[in-house]
Order: structure tokens, then sequence, then C-alpha cells
């Protein structure tokens, strides 16, 4: 079933003929490129530097993907109308072009993209992915956000986290609802899972948006679990041998008190369950519900 999602999510070629050659279509696909999406906390560059000790991964600079996005809007709005008028096509083709090149032609290339760190401008980072990244896969890692907050925060700083961390992750979840086929999400140590088997430690769970049209919001439902194993993780990177959870799964104590666990959870909660971080039960207790027919 991996391997079914997985080549549904490979770049689509379109041929056309011609009286000289056979035409791609006019996105220049680049080589094979995934970009991991999540916080320094989560596991992201860990699990980025697992993978780049695998033969044909070739993981770039942390600011790679950053850089380009801070620098992307200005040479559109900048050079893009001289850029079409000479003939080239669009600054995004344009960009792509530069892209093929800087890219190693590697199995897979790996880009990384720490969300919270400068969420503001982070909404239009979907833009920049869409055009400049028409046939790369997305993976959004995110570990519990009550392991991830450490406890000599102050309470502003929780706060501010929180809803930074709820931002991203609902940017995110719009954009798998959007483009279900191309973007991905890898819990770290769930809670449960959706057939409410044991959870063992060091544990992780690959899923994918169950796109419906009767789903008006995404809840828990929405997200298609397809692997809780390494090797589901090893064959969405197309590894040839195995990887080691304990290289790049973070599992900490929650060093929060009680009360200010409950105040994230009541700020993003719904994420959490979303994501499998938390079970009904936290998440009823946690916002001062009481449950159905008491």
């Amino acid at each position: 079933m991996i391997k079914r999602i997985i080549e549904r999510a490979k770049p689509a070629y379109v041929r056309q003929k011609s009286n000289r050659y056979i035409r791609r279509d006019s996105q220049t696909v680049l080589p094979p490129t995934i970009i991991l999406v999540g916080t320094a906390d989560s596991g992201l560059y860990k699990l980025a530097d697992s993978l780049g000790r695998h033969a044909g991964i070739k993981v770039h600079h942390p600011a790679f993907l950053s850089g380009l996005h801070t620098w992307y809007p200005t040479m559109n709005k900048q050079a893009g109308k001289p850029i079409e008028k000479s003939g080239n096509g669009s600054s995004a083709r344009y960009v792509r072009n530069l892209l093929r090149d800087l890219l190693a032609d590697e199995k897979i290339n790996i880009l990384t993209l720490d969300v919270l760190q400068d969420i503001e401008q982070y909404p239009t980072i979907i833009d920049t992915l869409d055009r400049l990244f028409v046939n790369a896969r997305i993976l959004y890692i995110f570990n519990n956000p009550l392991v991830e907050i450490q406890g000599n925060l102050s309470a502003v700083e929780v706060v501010t986290y929180a809803y930074r961390w709820r931002e991203a992750a609902r940017l995110f979840l719009d954009y798998g609802r959007r483009s279900p086929d191309r973007v991905f999400y890898l819990s770290f140590n769930p809670n449960w899972s959706s057939n409410f088997r044991p959870r063992r430690d060091n544990e992780l769970l690959l899923m994918k948006m169950a796109f419906r049209d009767h789903h008006t919001v995404i809840r828990w439902q929405s997200l298609e679990e397809i692997g809780n194993s390494t090797d589901g993780l090893a064959q969405f990177f197309s590894l040839e041998s195995p990887l080691s959870t304990a290289e790049f799964i973070l599992k900490s104590p929650v060093s929060l008190d009680t009360d200010t666990q409950n105040t994230v959870i009541q700020i993003l909660g719904y994420e959490m369950l979303i994501f499998r971080s938390i079970g009904v039960g936290e998440y009823i207790s946690a916002r001062g519900l009481e449950p159905h027919g008491k």
C-alpha cells in the first residue's frame, strides 16, 4: 500500500509529439527532492542527519530553502516581467532551471525548513513550494509539543510557542488538504493510532491526507495512517538499508507542570488530537469538558 501511495506522488510527465522531439510539459522537472518541514525540537535535523548517512541521499544546508524563499519573491517582483519579455518563460521557470543545476543528481535531495524560525513569512512558503518545487514531496514532522516545549520557558513564552506551533500545523494541514498526493505527515511517539493498539516507545506514524469531498473541516479521520514502522519510512525515502529510530526520535519526559500542559492543550489540543499526540480523554480533561452523557 505504501509503495502504491508513494508511486502516485511521483512527478507525472506530459509528453507531446513534435516533428523533432518529444517535449516535456512546461514545468521544469527537478531532481528527486523531499522537503522536511518541522521545528528544531521535533527531530527534524536528527532525521535529516540520519538520512544523510545513506548512499544516494544529499542533505542540503539548513538555510537553503529559507534563503531561497526570502530571495524569490523579491527577485520575481523586480525581474519577473523582464524575464517573461525575454522569451525565457516565467521567473518561476527560470529559477527552476537554476535549481535543476544546483540540486545534486542523487536518488533523493533533502531540504529542511524550520517552520517556527520565521513563522511570519511562512504563510507565503506554500506559494514558493508550488511554484518552484512542483514535483517535490513534503514531509511535515512533528513531536508532541508537550515534549518540545521546555519547562524553563516563561508563561508568555510557552503561550507564544503554542500559538506559533498551531499556526504552522494548520498551514500544512490545509496544504495537505489541497495537495493530498504530495504532502505527508510523520508523527514521532504517537499517543495512539486508529486501530487503538498499544503504543510502543520510539515509534513513528506515517500519514497522508485522506481527501474526501464530505470533509468540510480537518479532523483526525482526515489523516490516513499508511505506515507505523521504519520499513515504511525507508520505502518513502527509497532507502536500501533500514533506519534506526533511536537515531532521530526524541524521547524526552514532559517537563511542564499540569496547569501549563492544560494551557498548551487548550490552545492547540485540536491539532494534537489530529496528529495523535494526545488521546480524547486528555483533550476533554484539559479543556474542562465533560464526557458525553455526564
